[in-house]
């Protein structure tokens, strides 16, 4: 009797925590799709040149 208690107990405690982890999964995914993050685009570098023979 009190297996079947706690494995009922379990499966609740594991279904809550999988609907946690797939809206924290779902929320960064719409984050970074409303930031753009997923596609960054390319940075540029500046270079200057300096004559010392002058």
């Amino acid at each position: 009797m009190k297996k079947s208690w706690i494995r009922r107990a379990l499966y609740v405690i594991f279904a809550i925590a999988a609907v946690i982890i797939i809206a924290g999964a779902v929320k960064t995914g719409v984050d970074n799709y409303k930031n753009k993050q997923t596609t960054p685009e390319p940075e540029t570098a500046q270079v200057q040149v300096v004559d010392l023979a002058a």
